[in-house]
């Protein structure tokens, strides 16, 4: 019978660490310099952490760098992080953060007692460690949230389709649904030794 086992050596993964995602600040501030802004991390609605950070560059340019403003173990704290762009297919650029200890153009830093990539902190992604069970149930959850559920998977899907989503695509994402939540269940029978 195969089962998950726990590795003591096992790299921590990208979920254990505060997120500093430069896609996400750009759809919230569009990288406006001269701008003062903060991050806020929570779990389950309680406050794990918060960050503030100044956009710099010219004033009717395009940012250059963020300045991370923070504090660890209560001693202030600030970090310069350029930023690169790159230009999209259809027009525009696309922002990347600047690793400060490898240069790595990257998306997201990870916190510790600096903000670094992931391949600096030894990060590894979540679902490496996941077993075909949970990464076929985890899908469903991503399918159930985006047909207006809240991931509680002990919940029946809603009937009703979100607002703007086609009917074809509410139908394809239902019937993806309910193969990756069996798949899901079958990967865990079988390595629970259940059979039917």
């Amino acid at each position: 019978m195969r089962g998950k086992y726990f590795r003591y050596d096992a790299k921590p993964t990208t979920g254990s660490y505060h997120q500093v995602d430069i896609r996400w600040i750009n759809r919230q501030t569009k990288l406006k310099p001269g701008g003062r802004h903060a991050l806020h991390w929570s779990i389950d609605g309680k406050p794990t952490g918060s960050i503030g950070y100044n956009i710099e560059g010219p004033e009717d340019g395009q940012a250059t760098a963020l300045r991370l403003v923070y504090s660890v173990n209560g001693e202030p704290t600030q970090e310069r992080v350029p930023l690169d762009w790159t230009a999209c297919n259809y027009g525009g650029a696309r922002p990347w953060v600047l690793c400060p200890r490898c240069s790595r153009r990257v998306a997201i830093l990870y916190g510790g007692r600096r903000f670094l990539c992931r391949h600096c902190h030894g990060l590894t992604y979540a679902s490496t460690r996941q077993d075909a069970s949970d990464r076929a149930i985890e899908k469903a959850r991503k399918i159930q949230k985006r047909l207006g559920g809240d991931g509680n998977m002990t919940r029946p899907l809603p009937w009703q389709k979100p607002k703007g989503m086609h009917w074809d695509t509410f139908n394809r994402l239902r019937h993806e649904y309910h193969e990756q939540h069996l798949q899901g269940l079958m990967a865990a029978m079988e390595r629970l030794g259940i059979t039917l």
